[in-house]
């Protein structure tokens, strides 16, 4: 027969105590403190993370702007010049003068025209709303080109004209192989 103690069993027929609750019994001998769960809001880091995220939606991260990235780089012990602050310098202008380019360019250069039919309407104006009964206003919004890089997508307009030329200098030659 077992009798249940708190943190061990006693067989009454040997007489001998059975340790169960080795861990119970070290953690409360240790002093360890009880377990706290995670998933119980902090309500103290609540407000900090709100305001964060506010200055996130406000695109006013004041402390952000202030600093820069700092990186370390080996440099040669004799006139050795750092490579990584120019090459970040260089990838700021460049970045830069994408957005002029961007900018100067228009949207019907490298969107695809695709003509109006009767199922198909282009929408005249950059905002379209969707409005159902029962169902939330959805709001559509044309960004355009906003998000396509010129330089890449001349590359793949060049070779598309490029592959046009190919093809019709091989039907040519096929032309001229029939005759």
């Amino acid at each position: 027969m077992l009798f249940a103690e708190s943190s061990c069993l006693t067989d009454s027929t040997q007489g001998k105590t059975l340790q169960t609750g080795f861990v119970v019994g070290m953690e409360r001998i240790l002093g360890v403190p009880p377990f706290k769960s995670e998933s119980e809001p902090n309500w103290e880091r609540a407000n900090v993370d709100a305001a964060d995220s506010l200055e996130e939606i406000e695109k006013r991260d004041a402390a952000r702007n202030r600093y820069q990235r700092l990186y370390w780089e080996t440099v040669a012990e004799h006139g050795g010049e750092p490579i990584l602050p120019a090459r970040l310098e260089h990838s700021k202008k460049l970045a830069i003068r994408m957005a002029e380019i961007s900018k100067q360019k228009k949207d019907q250069a490298y969107l695809p025209s695709i003509p109006d039919t009767d199922t198909i309407k282009t929408p005249k104006e950059p905002v379209q709303l969707a409005v159902r009964e029962g169902r939330p206003t959805v709001q559509f919004v044309d960004v355009g080109t906003k998000f396509l890089d010129p330089v890449t997508e001349e590359k793949r307009l060049a070779k598309k004209d490029r592959r046009v030329r190919q093809r019709t200098k091989k039907l040519e030659e096929k032309k001229l192989l029939r005759q």
